[in-house]
C-alpha cells in the first residue's frame, strides 16, 4: 500500500462505501479541497482505497475528511495508522471530523483515530436534505468560533 498526492481523478476512481455515496463531492469541490489543505490518496495494487485530507478553517483548527473504498477490508488498519501519522504531524492544535449520525462505520473510524465526540450539528446537503452530524475532535483548541 502506498500513499500519494491526492488528485480529483482519485476520488472519481474510488468505489465508495454505501454510507458515503450521498456525500460524494464534485471534481470542482475536490480541486477546492486541495487548495484548503493537504490531501492524499492511498493505493493498494494500483487501486484507490482511500482519499483524505485536512481543510484548514483557522490557524489552529482543521476539518479532517476521508472517503474509503467499500473493499478497504484488511487494509483498514494500515489506513488508520497512516492517517494517525498525518494527524500527529499536522500543524493544527485541533482536527474535527463531521460524521453522519446514521453512518456507523464512520463513527467507528473516528474512534479508531482517537477522536472524541464533542457535539452535533445539522447541515443541509447538496440534495437539499438536512442531515444530522456528530462532531468528533482530536486535540485541543478553540473550535470554529
Amino acid at each position: 500500500m502506498t500513499m500519494i498526492q491526492f488528485t480529483p481523478a482519485h476520488l472519481a476512481a474510488l468505489k465508495l462505501q454505501q454510507g458515503q455515496t450521498h456525500e460524494m463531492v464534485s471534481l470542482e469541490e475536490a480541486e477546492l479541497a486541495i487548495q484548503m489543505g493537504p490531501a492524499w490518496t492511498m493505493e493498494r495494487n494500483g487501486e484507490c482505497i482511500a482519499c483524505g485530507g485536512f481543510w484548514a478553517v483557522k490557524p489552529d483548527v482543521a476539518i479532517g475528511w476521508l472517503y474509503l473504498a467499500s473493499d478497504v477490508g484488511r487494509s483498514l488498519t494500515r489506513v488508520v495508522r497512516a492517517i494517525d501519522g498525518r494527524i500527529q504531524d499536522a500543524p493544527w492544535q485541533r482536527i474535527d471530523f463531521l460524521v453522519h449520525n446514521k453512518f456507523g462505520n464512520a463513527h467507528r473510524m473516528a474512534r479508531m483515530l482517537r477522536a472524541e465526540r464533542t457535539g452535533e450539528i445539522e447541515c443541509k446537503s447538496r440534495d437539499g436534505n438536512v442531515r444530522q452530524y456528530t462532531v468528533y475532535s482530536r486535540g485541543s483548541g478553540h473550535g470554529w468560533n
